[in-house]
């Protein structure tokens, strides 16, 4: 993109541009800043992106095979408008379309600014690892703060840990799992470039801090989630180097260190246990495991989708459709106490409220970038996709804000700042 610009030999053109991808690379890093911060902080900081993108270029688009990829994504969210032509419920189309706007806004800035360049990109990526480290020492420390004075460990685990910076525990999952990922590309860079030791040792033990602290978080998809991305990485890593069996020693060593952190966390065990031997729908409608209660939610999924497989039911009445169903089947702790969960599954959320199209889109959503990451060798932004597609199968994570801007903007991070494997230019 920034190629058509170098053809004019403008130096205030040259010297403009270059101001420009300096804001912008700022106003990305503010972004990158907040994303454990109040979920309206994070939104102001995507406001100012759509504010650089009206006053700097005024609505232009640059019409090139990008603006492709760009119009794809903005049709997904243009599916959650004409939703809105058959709900009933407008106060909650009002906030979904809200919470959505990032799938429309996003790719349409990432192709009109300058492209980041990597170095760029890295200090964006280098920003979350630390935003998502320090967020993770905090609550720790916080939680043995509230230890030593009450001698209570329930805050070490689950929500409770999460919830001690106003964090849903899977989201914050998410958010661990994918600095682990940062941080093992970094670590393959480095040792690629025989990097210093100290450097390698500061990585490795900065990713079994946070594997760990991911392990107390006890949210089971996206730990799954991560251990397969990662010992498909350590496989080709080593593969790639003639030493495949070093690398399935690798994936045993830590296969048996996060079996044993389960086996060693009360809650971690309890979770497991429940996703392994949950009871029968029909046999415990009031109880709380989490496999038991997603059985219960996909139920009446399949039983709306009978009659609006097609359409769906529209943007906003899903969850009053998903709340009748949990009345009229007596799925009484759904609804006690004036609960609302949603689906537990992107892929059902999506097509409830769109319908078979709006399901096919967003499948070609993830599908497309793992493609053209695979292709292009950017196994980050591939393992970043996979790793999302696979936490979606039991968790609803677009109808919040946070899991949207989280997936939108390292997607379009991602996709067009151009990360390879391994990182190229990385200084050791």
């Amino acid at each position: 993109m920034a190629e058509n610009h170098l053809l004019k030999p403008d130096n205030d053109l040259l010297t403009e541009e270059h101001q420009t991808n300096r804001w912008y690379y700022v106003l990305c890093l503010l972004v990158t800043a907040t994303f454990l911060l109040e979920g309206y902080l994070h939104s102001y900081t995507i406001g100012l992106l759509v504010l650089a993108w009206i006053g700097i270029y005024r609505f232009q688009f640059k019409w090139d095979k990008d603006l492709k990829v760009a119009l794809f994504y903005a049709g997904f969210y243009g599916l959650h408008i004409m939703g809105t032509l058959w709900s009933d419920n407008m106060p909650t189309v009002t906030h979904d379309l809200e919470s959505k706007a990032s799938i429309l806004a996003l790719p349409l800035i990432y192709i009109v600014f300058t492209s980041l360049s990597q170095r760029q990109v890295e200090g964006i990526l280098t920003l979350f690892v630390g935003v998502v480290l320090t967020a993770a020492v905090w609550t720790l420390g916080k939680a043995t703060g509230i230890y030593l004075k009450t001698g209570q460990t329930d805050q070490f685990f689950y929500h409770e840990l999460g919830g001690l910076i106003n964090m849903h525990a899977i989201y914050m999952s998410m958010y661990v799992c994918f600095a682990i990922l940062i941080l093992l590309q970094w670590l393959v860079s480095v040792w690629d470039k025989h990097g210093g030791l100290w450097l390698q040792i500061s990585l490795i033990v900065t990713v079994f801090f946070l594997f760990g602290y991911n392990i107390l978080l006890s949210a089971r998809m996206p730990t799954l989630a991560l251990c397969l991305v990662v010992f498909a990485g350590i496989l080709k890593v080593f593969y790639d180097r003639r030493g495949l069996a070093t690398g399935i020693s690798i994936i045993v060593l830590t296969s048996g260190i996060l079996i044993a952190g389960i086996l060693l966390s009360p809650v971690n065990k309890q979770r497991y246990k429940e996703a392994f031997n949950g009871q029968s729908v029909d046999a415990s409608r009031d109880l709380q495991d989490g496999r038991t209660l997603r059985l219960m939610k996909w139920d009446c999924c399949l039983d709306i989708l009978k009659d609006n497989w097609l359409l769906g039911v529209g943007t906003g009445d899903i969850q009053d459709n998903l709340d009748q169903c949990y009345k009229a089947k007596k799925y009484n702790y759904l609804t006690d106490q004036d609960r609302h969960y949603n689906a537990h599954n992107q892929y059902f959320q999506t097509w409830l409220g769109l319908g078979i199209i709006g399901l096919l889109w967003f499948v070609a959503l993830l599908i497309y970038p793992m493609y053209a990451a695979w292709q292009r060798q950017y196994y980050l932004h591939l393992g970043f996709i996979v790793m999302f597609a696979i936490v979606c199968t039991t968790e609803s994570t677009l109808p919040v804000h946070k899991g949207v801007v989280f997936f939108m903007f390292f997607s379009m991070v991602l996709l067009f700042g151009k990360v390879p494997w391994p990182w190229r230019n990385v200084h050791v």
